[in-house]
């Protein structure tokens, strides 16, 4: 589900155990070491009172989620199974994507290049050759050629089995992730399982999500939450569970891709350059400014922002 920016301090409707598992849970992850002394025989609202007197001092900022429906579960299942390699062999001027849209002519000559153009050109070429054949590939390069990485968003990512019982709150993860690439080239969502806790990573080699297990790693289910430049996004989707060592270089983490995300919103991104030559003050460590303007939820649901 995203959430557009001007209901971003809209309620959500669920149940006050739902909401004080996740409470509990960011608790665990972030200060386990937090104790409170209270009496055997008390209250709910007692021994709330006194969890909330003990947090004062630690307490942070929390997205909650909102409840799964079998639904929205669905929706999702169908995703996953659209991901999974075809048991047939398709044509191959259709294996790598579709045309967009368009009412320009399919081929057009390009006019020439100017030799200042075609100059700038060869640099470009020299520049690109550092990366040989790992190109659309994601890097490990220093961060000072901001210019040559790709856009990376923060946020907070809950995994679940997507045959799971909406109601069962067991056998999930919460992960807080400072680097999640955002790649177009990406045929999918992609999370390393090398990042996911010991438990969880057990609990996907259950049988239950054999149906979406290949031998390139599984489909779960993801809630998610990133920081985007001008709202807070909330969505639902599935991410491709793989080996760090399946993906190009090894790299281990996250990668933002198109099914069920890039290809149901619109958005603009400004790199730093452009946002320089606009005369705006932003730093080298910084890659730019990344705005949504529309989405598609897995309801089909049309979000604007």
């Amino acid at each position: 589900m995203a959430l557009p920016s001007h209901q971003d301090s809209a309620e959500i409707v669920l149940p006050t155990s739902y909401l004080l598992l996740q409470v509990a849970a960011s608790v665990k992850a972030k200060t386990p070491t937090t104790t409170t002394a209270v009496l055997p025989q008390t209250t709910w609202t007692s021994a709330l009172q006194v969890a909330i007197h003990s947090l004062e001092s630690t307490d942070q900022q929390l997205v909650i989620f909102p409840k799964t429906t079998r639904e929205r579960q669905q929706a999702l299942k169908e995703i996953s199974f659209a991901s999974l390699p075809p048991a047939t062999d398709i044509s191959p001027s259709f294996q790598n994507g579709l045309p967009i849209k368009t009412g320009f002519p399919k081929h057009q000559p390009p006019p020439r290049s100017s030799a200042a153009l075609s100059e700038r050109l060869r640099e470009l070429a020299k520049e690109n050759m550092a990366f040989g054949d790992r190109e659309p590939y994601p890097l490990q390069i220093r961060a000072g050629s901001i210019e040559r990485v790709l856009p990376i968003v923060t946020g907070t990512l809950s995994l679940r089995g997507l045959d799971k019982d909406p109601d069962d709150e067991t056998d999930s993860c919460c992960l807080d992730i400072n680097e999640m690439l955002w790649d177009t080239g990406a045929y999918s969502c992609i999370i390393t399982e090398d990042i996911l806790p010991s438990g969880f990573r057990t609990y996907l080699q259950s049988p239950e999500h054999d149906p979406y297990r290949h031998e390139n790693g599984l489909f779960v289910q993801v809630d998610g939450y990133i920081a985007l430049t001008n709202t807070a996004f909330v969505f639902s989707t599935v991410f491709h569970v793989r080996p760090a060592r399946s993906l190009p270089n090894g790299r281990s983490g996250v990668i933002l891709g198109q099914t069920g995300f890039f290809n149901r919103m619109m958005f603009t991104s400004i790199p730093r350059i452009i946002l320089k030559r606009r005369g705006e003050d932003i730093g080298s460590d910084t890659w730019g400014e990344i705005h949504i303007s529309e989405y598609i939820d897995i309801m089909d649901d049309h979000c604007t922002f």
